[in-house]
């Protein structure tokens, strides 16, 4: 199952609407909805674990709110960003 945090919607409704045009950007957003992907919003445990990992991975606080929710979850962490998120222990990386 995937979780996301709710950064996670503004990041890609941006690349959206950088590189599509507006209707597909809605589309994609259309299709968002259906997937029914549970979005977490900020709370103050969320926020402290992301400012600590953030320092300790020496990551902007935008890369390091994925790491804090998969600890908060004790899930794996998934990403694409070997910079940030390399050294993050048990991350799964994707090319």
């Amino acid at each position: 199952m995937l979780v996301v945090p709710s950064l996670f919607v503004y990041e890609l409704m941006a690349v959206a609407e950088r590189t599509l045009p507006p209707e597909h950007s809605d589309a994609l957003w259309e299709r968002f909805l259906t997937w029914r992907i549970p979005v977490v919003n900020v709370h103050d445990a969320l926020m402290r674990d992301t400012l600590a990992i953030g320092r300790e991975l020496g990551c902007s606080l935008y890369d390091a709110v994925a790491p804090a929710l998969a600890q908060q979850l004790g899930v794996t962490l998934v990403s694409a960003d070997r910079r940030a998120h390399g050294d993050w222990p048990g991350v799964r990386l994707v090319e």
